[in-house]
């Protein structure tokens, strides 16, 4: 008991804090650059001044940095260990910068939690304790209501309850956690005086669906499902804001100014479909605009009629990119709809560019890393050891939940036949392709024994799952390819041989003219190298126009160039296939 008595003796000789009128100390702080150094100085005279430090009789400090461009930013210094706890509950996006002995928070990351501490200090007004008296009560709009008792449970860093203010084992207890209470009221008090307006702009614009750019940070909480608009393709996506959105100011590049969202999404690296994190700007803008016409938007400024047909769209999606990218690991398919794919700028940097690609496409995500190994795929680039080709043994991807496809990408990466580029697909262009299964049918040879073995033995070598120990040479791994070489004067149906045959086997036909390959003959190497694999992974049958140009016989009449330029495909033929996982 004398024990109690010296404590509760002790909590009452700390009174400023328990004052409902208490002012919290505030300061300036700016970076001196004659000096070198952080300069501060108090704003607001206050009692507690010799105690700062003390986590009881001062909870909390607010200082203003002022920052080059004369912004101002409000952080918030705690002292209590009772609002440290309260908000490692509420903020578990910043719960580790909270474990600091003093930490700083953004007076902006509070506004974001406003209701939730309010319910906080509703929960110390609940029930009833002895000892306690009346304490003063926070209504909706931040001010002083009716005296209630009090009820608080404190958390640890894991949001686990450590002390229950139900069941005070003494009155100097009791007391200490009114002083608790008291520090949630008067950080409640600050919130409601310095963004007193900007409460009354945060609810009006939500009223009228619109927003300014200045505004923007209020209304993106961590948790809040959103839409936003892929960069790629500008489909509507779902996501969920990962942490608060900060704003990325350059005073020497004004245009590059933008404010930057986290985002909480789901993608496919060629391995597995998993949870990422991606970074989305909103470029500065005047005055104020439509939230809907933003690149992220909260669902809530959606009808729900509109939300409604746009979520049956992300989710028929989410189904289709399973199908196409994901349940194997290369898909043929038909396109209608525009290509994206990088290009570098004279800058060095890459830029997306668009055109038609309507025709017959490859979803295949590995092999498009494989060829353009310093494009920017993001969340979607594929683990090293797959780019390197180490075997890690084929796991067929389990089909994700429906809620789990909602946050699916809406792009695919590939490979477009009629263009002859790599790029990304907007999946809701994709289709399954109508084959014409009597198409070699129609065509005439004039040996139809010789037509019927022909179309054998290519179904046979692409058909074929494993085609080692296969080879017709005594050399390993050549003389496995199968090669046809056509030949006859134009408009005999070279080509359409070829056409007719993939269309009838439902292979992908690959055709390549010469210039496409180069005019030098390492240039030449690297490029029938990657098609070659390529085609081997997808089975595809490739088709190399005027081959002549590169089949001449080798004579010492013709310059070295062309010698070198035939020997390397003749080389590459006899290997062919090349080996690939």
């Amino acid at each position: 008991m004398e024990q109690d008595r010296e404590r509760k003796d002790e909590v009452q000789q700390l009174t400023d804090v328990k004052d409902p009128g208490w002012r919290w100390p505030t300061h300036e702080k700016w970076w001196s650059d004659l000096e070198g150094t952080w300069k501060t100085r108090e704003t607001t005279g206050s009692n507690n001044s010799d105690n700062l430090r003390d986590g009881v009789v001062c909870p909390f400090e607010v200082t203003t940095l002022i920052n080059e461009e004369d912004t101002r930013d409000v952080k918030v210094q705690l002292r209590s260990p009772y609002l440290i706890g309260v908000l490692r509950k509420c903020l578990p996006h910043v719960a580790e910068t909270l474990c600091s002995e003093e930490p700083e928070i953004d007076a902006k990351d509070l506004f974001l939690i406003w209701p939730a501490l309010r319910q906080e200090l509703e929960l110390t007004q609940e029930g009833s304790t002895h000892g306690l008296g009346d304490i003063p009560q926070v209504d909706a709009n931040g001010g002083k209501g009716q005296s209630n008792t009090l009820q608080e449970a404190l958390h640890d860093g894991n949001g686990n309850e450590q002390v229950n203010m139900l069941s005070c084992d003494s009155e100097a207890e009791c007391d200490a956690h009114a002083v608790s209470h008291f520090h949630l009221l008067h950080l409640l008090r600050f919130l409601q005086e310095h963004f007193k307006d900007t409460s009354a702009r945060f609810a009006w614009m939500k009223q009228k669906g619109i927003v300014s750019y200045n505004m923007l940070w209020a209304f993106f909480t961590p948790g809040l499902e959103v839409r936003r608009l892929c960069a790629l393709s500008g489909q509507a996506c779902h996501a969920i804001v990962q942490s608060p959105g900060k704003y990325d100011h350059r005073s020497w590049a004004p245009e590059e100014n933008a404010f930057v969202i986290k985002l909480r999404v789901m993608d496919y690296n060629a391995e597995r479909y998993r949870k990422c994190i991606m970074n989305v700007k909103i470029e500065e803008f005047d005055g104020e605009v439509p939230f809907t016409s933003l690149s992220v938007c909260p669902w809530s400024f959606f009808l729900e009629e509109e939300r409604h047909c746009i979520m049956e769209t992300i989710e028929h999606r989410g189904g289709l990119f399973y199908a196409c990218a994901m349940e194997e690991p290369f898909h043929f398919m038909h396109f209608q709809g525009s290509l994206g794919y990088y290009e570098r700028a004279l800058n060095g940097c890459f830029q997306l560019r668009r055109v038609n690609a309507d025709g017959r496409v490859m979803v295949d995500l590995l092999s498009l890393a494989r060829a353009n190994p310093e494009w920017p795929l993001g969340n979607a680039q594929p683990p090293i050891e797959l780019m390197r080709g180490i075997d890690k043994g084929t796991r067929k991807q389990e089909k994700p939940s429906a809620q789990e496809l909602q946050f699916a990408p809406s792009v695919v990466y590939g490979f477009s036949f009629s263009l002859k580029k790599w790029g990304c697909f907007d999946v809701g262009g994709l289709r399954k392709i109508s084959f014409n299964d009597r198409a070699y049918d129609q065509l005439v040879m004039e040996s139809a024994k010789q037509k019927e073995m022909l179309r054998a033995i290519v179904a046979t070598h692409l058909s074929e799952k494993d085609e080692r120990g296969r080879g017709l040479d005594l050399v390993a791994e050549k003389g496995e390819g199968c090669i046809v070489l056509c030949y006859g004067p134009p408009g005999t149906g070279k080509t359409l041989t070829a056409e007719t045959l993939a269309e009838t086997l439902h292979r992908p036909l690959w055709a390549i003219s010469a210039f496409e390959l180069g005019q030098e003959a390492g240039e030449l190497e690297i490029h029938l190298r990657q098609v070659l694999s390529t085609a081997l992974r997808w089975r595809a049958v490739v088709l190399l126009d005027e081959a002549d140009a590169y089949l001449e016989s080798r004579t010492s009449n013709v310059d070295i160039k062309r010698n070198l330029m035939t020997g390397v495909l003749v080389s590459h033929l006899t290997v062919h296939p090349v080996r690939c996982p």
